[in-house]
């Protein structure tokens, strides 16, 4: 059933064998000053990398930002990301970490750790790095500090109380 929302009384009248709920995910948009002024990741792929200009900063060196970061740096624009954190992908490890963190590192990416933003603007990105405030410039800026999986408690519930198996895979985990 497509464009069809899922409900408690939905799961009664015809109850499926099992529900696998893939429902996504959304940008992370922060409460940061100028935050809109950003475009996001997804937006930059959405349109075919049109917009960056010859320059980008990218706020996030989660693995969202480092990996939106490595295609930006692969299609020829100068990217420099920012990280509140005190190093690139804290949170991945292993093979796939380095090869993502030399690729950055080879082929001329810039970024700064423990800056945290306060300002953006189209243009601009204002930190806080160890005490002391930065900016930086570039053509554009773009929002890829990850995302946020979309609620799914409710519907959980309701399905566990019809006596349904569930599983839930992809961005909402």
């Amino acid at each position: 059933k497509m464009n069809t929302k899922v409900t408690a009384q939905m799961l009664k009248e015809d109850p499926p064998d099992a529900v696998i709920l893939a429902v996504g995910s959304d940008d992370l948009i922060l409460p940061i000053d100028g935050i809109e002024n950003a475009v996001t990741a997804m937006d930059v792929y959405y349109n075919d990398f049109k917009g960056l200009g010859k320059s980008t900063i990218v706020l996030g060196g989660g693995l969202v930002g480092c990996e939106a970061a490595a295609d930006y740096i692969d299609h020829g624009v100068e990217t420099t990301i920012v990280e509140m954190k005190g190093a690139l992908m804290p949170e991945t490890t292993g093979l796939y970490r380095t090869a993502v963190h030399d690729f950055i590192d080879k082929n001329g990416g810039k970024y700064e750790v423990n800056a945290k933003v306060i300002k953006v603007g189209k243009d601009f990105v204002i930190a806080e790095q160890n005490g002391k405030e930065i900016t930086l410039k570039a053509d554009s800026v773009v929002n890829a500090m990850g995302r946020r999986a979309h609620a799914t408690e409710a519907l959980e519930t309701a399905i566990k109380e019809a006596g349904i198996p569930v599983w839930k895979i992809g961005d909402c985990v």
